[in-house]
């Protein structure tokens, strides 16, 4: 069973920390930020459904937000990211 949470107000959270403490040293290309975002979820059991309708609208980090889910395999793991990230 996978969980999926909407982007919506905690994609901006994460955005945040992840452009603060994890952005600065990367290098200056969309991709690698969008690559390295999808690592970083990845070590907190995310990842990133993408709606593939609406993909004008990806953010430099690769999500469309209020679009796309998180999703999760584990019941904890979503437990903890929106308790870390709300």
């Amino acid at each position: 069973m996978t969980i999926r949470i909407s982007t919506n107000e905690i994609y901006y959270n994460t955005a945040i920390f992840f452009a603060k403490n994890i952005l600065p040293s990367l290098p200056n290309d969309d991709r690698a930020w969008s690559k390295e975002y999808s690592k970083w979820l990845k070590e907190q059991g995310a990842h990133i459904v993408t709606d593939e309708v609406h993909t004008f609208i990806r953010t430099a980090l690769g999500v469309a937000p209020g679009y796309d889910f998180f999703e999760f395999e584990k019941d904890s793991d979503a437990t903890m990211f929106v308790l870390r990230w709300s």
